[in-house]
């Protein structure tokens, strides 16, 4: 294997690296639908010690509207239902004597105006990651002695690669976007 594939296989393996942080981001937005992912990553005191509550709980979704949180020590109810409170998610916790419970209130059209532009902001980071990796490959291509036509056909191989995967960012927008509005 020579320098470009190397430079290539690097490149598209930090892009795709960016679009997975994308979809992790993205299932933390709020669609008005109750997923697990929306709070297995929020953090509540378990003996002191911030833990995320995919850790210290089994986490479910008993239908579209409601997650229920069932810790494995049930002494922890109050600290899940603070930490959920304090999260900026606009989620109101309801303590049972064994789970915690979220109803998942309908969106508004100004909450989904404001989903609508963080999923925007989240997009517009996954662009500037993948035209990082893309400077970068320029710099190392510019940097190896080569011919003035392998070198420009090189950036225009990178430049298709980051085209691709800033297609697949808007694809994840357009979809995100289309979700926060259905419901």
């Amino acid at each position: 294997m020579n320098d470009f594939e190397t430079i290539t296989k690097d490149a598209r393996h930090r892009m795709e690296s960016a679009i997975n942080v994308l979809n992790t981001n993205f299932s933390k937005l709020r669609t008005g639908r109750a997923h697990s992912s929306l709070v297995e990553d929020i953090k509540a005191s378990f003996y002191g010690t911030p833990t995320p509550l995919a850790q210290m709980a089994n986490i479910n979704t008993p239908d579209a509207k409601t997650i229920s949180i069932s810790p494995y020590d049930k002494s922890c109810l109050d600290d899940i239902a603070r930490a959920i409170g304090d999260s900026d998610l606009g989620l109101t916790p309801n303590t049972t004597a064994d789970a915690v419970i979220i109803n998942i209130p309908q969106l508004n059209e100004e909450t989904r105006s404001n989903f609508s532009k963080h999923a925007r902001g989240e997009a517009e980071q996954g662009r500037i990651a993948i035209r990082n990796v893309r400077r970068d490959v320029q710099s190392k291509i510019k940097s190896n002695a080569q011919s003035e036509d392998l070198e420009k056909q090189q950036h225009q191989q990178i430049d298709k690669l980051t085209e691709e995967y800033i297609g697949r960012v808007e694809e994840l927008l357009q979809q995100k976007e289309k979700d926060l509005m259905q419901f």
